[in-house]
């Protein structure tokens, strides 16, 4: 029996019953994904203490969540806290990781998703496409650590997909080629929005 392909997803967002709109293009990609006979694996960590309400189940979509602790005590330290909090949600995740080990990992945002995906490439040599759909890169680090690890994640990885031509040339500042980089412009239904009257509006 042929082994099916396997992709992982490593999200901060997928959407739950509180609020289902959280990361709903997420779970839409992941839906036309599995249209296409592969597998895809989830992984989204979530804060142990604070209140969060429980993933949507959708069909045929396998999901990872594990809790981490957020110590939240080091928020105020924003050099220490983002990159502890980060390797201590990939040590929690690395516990539920190993059954589920993809193929290949889709790491959405920067400096969550796709911090996870390079952490499970270094670790077990897992190749990774980086989705950058923040509205900014650049403007958000907090330091030139982070700014490191950023252009270190960016350099690992196979490909990336940029929602804007503004992401496109900050992966590139960054130090990604240009080839390897895709841009997917978000777009909408035009079968629900199309131009109009504006009396009839």
């Amino acid at each position: 029996m042929r082994k099916k392909y396997k992709i992982g997803v490593c999200t901060p967002i997928f959407p739950n019953h509180e609020k289902p709109e959280s990361g709903a293009f997420v779970a839409k990609l992941v839906q036309e994904w599995l249209e296409f006979d592969v597998d895809v694996v989830v992984f989204n960590p979530q804060p142990f203490f604070k209140r969060h309400s429980e993933n949507i189940n959708y069909k045929h979509i396998k999901q990872v969540n594990p809790k981490y602790l957020s110590f939240s005590f080091l928020n105020r330290n924003k050099i220490v806290y983002p990159v502890f909090s980060r390797i201590y949600k990939f040590l929690m995740l690395k516990a539920h990781l190993f059954p589920h080990l993809p193929d290949v990992n889709y790491g959405k945002f920067l400096m969550s998703g796709g911090y996870l995906a390079y952490l499970i490439s270094k670790k077990y040599g897992v190749p990774y496409v980086l989705d950058l759909g923040e509205s900014k890169l650049s403007e958000g680090f907090n330091s030139q650590a982070e700014l490191d690890l950023a252009r270190l994640i960016v350099k690992n990885a196979s490909g990336i997909v940029c929602v804007s031509c503004r992401l496109k040339n900050e992966a590139i500042e960054l130090g990604f080629e240009e080839s390897k980089i895709l841009l997917a412009p978000n777009d909408v239904d035009k079968k629900k929005f199309y131009k109009i009257d504006k009396k009839i509006a």
